[in-house]
C-alpha cells in the first residue's frame, strides 16, 4: 500500500438543552456543559501516540470552539503538549472555520469573519499561521478560493466532486490556476467515477481511541506529510460548482434558512448564533428523531430574535 498523509479533524460537539416554546423570552442557558475530560479524551490519546512514535507527521483542523475548551480547561498541560508538537513538526495545523460551520457555502461575509478568526486563533497560541485549509466536510467552491489564497494558505484538502479532473488519479498533486496546491480525501468519487482513494485519509478525533491511534500511526513509515507546492497538474472547476453537493432534507434546508437570515443580534447573541451554525449539528438533522432537534433549534433562534 502506498503512504498516504493522516489528517484529523476535532470540534466541539453541540449539545443543547430542552428549550420549546413556552421557554420563549426566558433566556434560559442554550447550551449543556461542557466536560473538558469528555471533549478532550480524543486529543490526549493522539498526542500520547505521538509521542510514543517521534517519526510519525500528521495534520489536526482544531475548531475554535475547541481551541477555547483547550485553553481554559484545567487538565495539566494539555495545550503545552500540543503546542510543543506543532513547533517539532509532527503536528501539521490545518486551518478552516471557527465554529466548524457551513458559512463558506451560504454567507461569503460570515465565512470571511470565522476564517480569518480561526487563521489568527492559532497563531494566538501556537505562535504559526496555518498553510493548509480543509474546510468542513472537506468542500471547496470558487468563492472561498479568494479567501484562502488572500490569508496565505499554500494547498487545501478537499473532495474531488467540485473538480474537473478528466481521467487522472485521486493521488496525484494538483494545483489551481490561482496556484493553491490541491490534497484530495480518500472517500470520495472523482467527477469521472473513479474509486481510487486519495492521497489523505481523514480521520474525526472525537472519536479516537488508544487502540485506533496505535492502529493509525504504526510504527510512522507509511504516513507522509502533505506537500505545500503547487507543482503537479493545474485542473479547473465543473460547471456544476455553483451547486455544492449538500443533499439537505426539508428540516436542514429550512434550518439553514433560519441561520443566515439572521444577523442583528447583540455580541452575546451572536456567539450563540455562531456556536449553532455547527455543521455536525446540522448534518443530524437527517437522523432519528430529527423533528424533535429541529422544533428545539427553532424555537432557541425565534429566543435569539426577541428584543
Amino acid at each position: 500500500m502506498g503512504k498516504q498523509h493522516l489528517h484529523i479533524r476535532f470540534h466541539l460537539p453541540l449539545e443543547l438543552n430542552d428549550f420549546g416554546f413556552f421557554d420563549l423570552g426566558q433566556r434560559k442557558p442554550y447550551f449543556q456543559s461542557i466536560r473538558p475530560n469528555e471533549v478532550l479524551a480524543g486529543l490526549e490519546v493522539l498526542l500520547d501516540g505521538l509521542e510514543a512514535c517521534p517519526s510519525a507527521k500528521v495534520s489536526a483542523y482544531f475548531s475554535g470552539n475547541f481551541l477555547e475548551v483547550l485553553e481554559n480547561c484545567s487538565l495539566d498541560g494539555c495545550l503545552d503538549r500540543l503546542y510543543s508538537f506543532v513547533q517539532n513538526k509532527q503536528i501539521q495545523l490545518v486551518g478552516g472555520t471557527y465554529n466548524h460551520s457551513f458559512a463558506g457555502i451560504f454567507q461569503q461575509q460570515e465565512f470571511v469573519r470565522q476564517t480569518m478568526a480561526h487563521y489568527h486563533k492559532y497563531h494566538s497560541l501556537f505562535e504559526e499561521y496555518p498553510k493548509v485549509f480543509a474546510d468542513t466536510q472537506l468542500l471547496f467552491t470558487p468563492n472561498m478560493e479568494s479567501v484562502v489564497e488572500r490569508l496565505g494558505y499554500k494547498a487545501v484538502i478537499a473532495v474531488p466532486s467540485t473538480f474537473f479532473l478528466e481521467k487522472h488519479s485521486l493521488n496525484e498533486t494538483y494545483h489551481l490556476p490561482s496556484g493553491l496546491g490541491l490534497h484530495f480525501w480518500d472517500k470520495a468519487k472523482s467527477t469521472n467515477g473513479s474509486t481510487e482513494k486519495g492521497n489523505v485519509k481523514v480521520v474525526e478525533g472525537n472519536s479516537l481511541c488508544k487502540k485506533s491511534v496505535s492502529g493509525l500511526l504504526g510504527d510512522g513509515t507509511h504516513l507522509k506529510p502533505l506537500k505545500l507546492s503547487a507543482k503537479g497538474q493545474e485542473v479547473n472547476w465543473t460547471q456544476s460548482t455553483a451547486m455544492v453537493p449538500l443533499s439537505f432534507n426539508i428540516f436542514q434546508k429550512e434550518a439553514v434558512r433560519l441561520l443566515y437570515k439572521a444577523h442583528n443580534h447583540s455580541p452575546l447573541e451572536l456567539e450563540t448564533w455562531r456556536r449553532l451554525q455547527d455543521a455536525n449539528y446540522l448534518l443530524s438533522f437527517n437522523g432519528e428523531g430529527k423533528e424533535k432537534r429541529f422544533l428545539q433549534f427553532s424555537d432557541i433562534m425565534a429566543d435569539l430574535a426577541l428584543d
